[in-house]
């Protein structure tokens, strides 16, 4: 779809945000060339959270991002973004940073510059 040869990752983890442990995560970049994110939690099991996004984003109407469970969000890694904190409950995701190789297409939907996401919806 992106002109990509080649898609590996290069991180997975499990991050579990709540109330007594992490709430949220500061503003940052990842490492790679496109991060990954996929909820396993639903989104009545928590109030806040979500992803905030620095950039003015053009196919979103908001700047945080919030996914149900078993969606998953593609973002350029080097976009700065945080973790909004969690009101209460607890939020679950597994995150993947990825590492794309050939073709020059995937750079300009997720590279620095990129203004746009990625939503995979659940079945």
């Amino acid at each position: 779809q992106f002109g990509a040869t080649k898609l590996e990752y290069t991180d997975l983890f499990y991050v579990r945000y709540s109330m007594d442990v992490q709430r949220h995560l500061a503003e940052h970049r990842d490492y790679g060339c496109v991060s990954l994110n996929i909820a396993i939690s639903d989104l009545d099991e928590f109030t806040g959270g979500g992803t905030h996004f620095s950039v003015g984003l053009s196919n979103v109407k908001s700047d945080v991002v919030r996914i149900p469970k078993g969606a998953a969000l593609l973002h350029g890694s080097q976009v700065m973004h945080a973790g909004v904190p969690i009101e209460s409950g607890e939020r679950h995701i597994i995150v993947a940073f990825l590492k794309i190789s050939g073709g020059t297409e995937w750079h300009h939907m997720f590279g620095m510059s990129a203004r746009t996401l990625t939503l995979v919806e659940a079945d």
